[in-house]
């Protein structure tokens, strides 16, 4: 996907922010700014995404880009519903098979071409299907600060977060903050990311169409679609953070990142800290120990559920105890007795979590590091 920014740039600025959905340009008129949303079985959610999206007001012509995976909700019938009202500003893609259902990454990607074919504008801004924003200038603001600061080439802010199945809220995610330090270099941005000290919420995102191109399509394919492009993104450009609420993040118990599948969802932790090593390994930085101590607890929870489990990587400088703890889980009934109080633990920490947040305090859970990146 290689970035046309020439094409974009014919248009004259309206005087003042007007909804999207009130503008009108001639013909043939492209996008300053897309916007990518990627949906799947989200009949209760795409709605108010859409309408989180639609009473966006700028100065520039935007393009609506829906990509619909494969639903079989009532999710495509939405999103039709929405495109068909407004064909000069929505554009769908609907596809027939789940591009993440497929264990061929040539395959995925495939699938996903012709939607990729589609995003054209000098920057991309992202809401997923479940998710959805708050504030109507989000655009306007972000677009303004990154035409005058052409070294910037990421924004992004601060969100909400919404545990839907408890009906739980926490606000300002980013006001709970441990880590506070300025960021000024590439490295130091990176490692943040990596470490979860700087946290960034694809929702609140906005960043330069020609950023993609630093993607290598042959690297190795993780669950996780975005944190990838924020690792290799701090090498070549600066981040701004704005500390504002753009978007609520929307946490469903049965999403990938959150499965009610305990194997499902330590597999996709495990996964998370593989990605890290990669990236380190790919970029040219040390495995630092924080990385090290969270792939071996990673590691050791997934080995409790999947003791058969062949890692890429083996136990990283482990400690004695962290040795004979997995020693421990290759032995079948060992293994049964420590799960058992592992899924035990992990409910019952499940369980307080949820009524702390309920009375507004907060778990370390929420308190991730974030900075300016100057």
């Amino acid at each position: 996907m290689e970035s046309k920014p020439d094409k974009t740039n014919h248009y004259r600025p309206l005087k003042e922010p007007v909804t999207i959905i009130d503008q009108e340009w001639p013909v043939g008129t492209l996008p300053l700014v897309y916007i990518r949303t990627l949906t799947y079985m989200h009949e209760n959610f795409i709605r108010e995404c859409i309408e989180g999206i639609l009473m966006q007001k700028t100065t520039f012509p935007v393009r609506v880009l829906i990509h619909d995976d494969a639903s079989t909700d009532k999710t495509p019938e939405i999103v039709r519903e929405y495109e068909m009202k407004y064909p000069n500003l929505i554009k769908a893609y609907f596809q027939t098979t789940n591009s993440y259902s497929q264990e061929n990454i040539e395959n995925r990607r495939r699938l996903m071409t012709p939607f990729n074919e589609m995003c054209i504008g000098k920057y991309c801004a992202l809401c997923e299907g479940d998710d959805y924003w708050t504030d109507p200038l989000k655009l306007q603001k972000q677009v303004t600060f990154l035409e005058n600061n052409p070294e910037y080439g990421l924004v992004h802010g601060d969100c909400h977060k919404f545990y839907d199945e408890d009906g739980l809220w926490v606000y300002n995610v980013n006001k709970h903050k441990i880590n506070k330090k300025v960021i000024t270099t590439k490295e130091e941005l990176f490692y943040a990311i990596i470490n979860m000290d700087y946290t960034v919420f694809t929702a609140t995102v906005i960043y330069r169409h020609e950023l993609l191109g630093l993607m290598d399509k042959n690297s190795k394919v993780f669950p996780m679609g975005d944190s990838p492009k924020w690792l290799v993104f701090s090498q070549h450009t600066r981040f701004k953070y704005m500390d504002e609420v753009f978007a609520v993040y929307r946490i469903l118990n049965n999403s990938l990142s959150r499965s009610s599948d305990l194997k499902q969802h330590f597999r996709f932790i495990l996964a998370m800290m593989e990605m890290r090593i990669y990236y380190c390994e790919v970029i040219g930085y040390d495995i630092k120990t924080k990385l090290k101590k969270n792939y071996n607890s990673a590691l050791l929870r997934y080995l409790l559920l999947d003791p058969a489990f062949m890692p890429e990587h083996e136990m990283m400088d482990p400690t004695i105890w962290q040795r004979y703890k997995y020693k421990l889980i290759r032995i079948p009934i060992l293994n049964w007795f420590l799960a058992s109080i592992f899924v035990v633990k992990f409910r019952l920490k499940k369980f307080i979590k949820k009524k702390l947040s309920a009375i507004g305090i907060l778990s370390l859970h929420e308190f991730l590091g974030i900075s300016n990146f100057k």
